[in-house]
């Protein structure tokens, strides 16, 4: 006596369906990017070879301002995490409050950002 198991097979996905519509929208944005950053990439390579009178990066890009704005970028990293975190949590209100403290980042108010007081930054002295 022999027992006949059937073998499930799972369906394959069709191509261009509108199930994979959002996977094709994906990998063209990620494929258009890449191009995007490649031009940018090569073009200033191309600019810089080609360049005689380069200015030199150290006269221009110091690294106070580097260094700051890297801080400026990990802070508002941090802040956009914490927002995720809280919309996680189903809590929407404090979730916009992370949200809105990114957005009203602006130097001329660091004196008024709460995230700013909790890491104890001193805020930049206001212009005359």
């Amino acid at each position: 006596m022999t027992a006949t198991h059937a073998v499930a097979v799972e369906p394959a996905e069709t191509p261009l369906t509108p199930e994979s519509w959002g996977k094709l929208g994906m990998w063209i944005f990620l494929a258009g990017d890449a191009v995007g950053f490649g031009v940018l990439l090569a073009g200033y390579g191309i600019m810089r070879a080609s360049s005689g009178d380069w200015p030199n990066p150290y006269a221009v890009l110091g690294i106070n301002l580097t260094a700051a704005m890297t801080f400026l970028l990990i802070c508002s990293s941090v802040t956009m995490v914490k927002a995720l975190e809280w919309l996680g949590k189903g809590d929407r209100q404090k979730a916009q409050y992370f949200v809105l403290q990114v957005a009203n980042a602006d130097p001329g108010k660091w004196g008024d950002n709460k995230i700013i007081k909790q890491l104890t930054i001193a805020p930049p002295a206001a212009k005359k």
